[in-house]
């Protein structure tokens, strides 16, 4: 998370916070924490993987102007 915004890093606390706070909901479904934690981590790594784009973007740019 080095790399990441001190905002990118907001969110991705934030994101972890929504898992503890889920974990304090009463017992739905079997399978409802395994698809929750699931998203959480599928959206946690759209915010973690933006300082690789950014790295990618600036290597673009560098190559066609450099």
């Amino acid at each position: 998370m080095k790399d990441l915004t001190v905002s990118e890093r907001v969110v991705v606390r934030m994101l972890e916070a929504a898992w503890s706070a889920y974990l304090t909901l009463p017992h739905e479904r079997d399978d409802e924490a395994m698809e929750f934690r699931r998203k959480l981590d599928e959206a946690a790594a759209v915010v973690k993987m933006r300082p690789a784009r950014r790295a990618a973007a600036e290597a673009e740019f560098g190559r066609h102007h450099g």
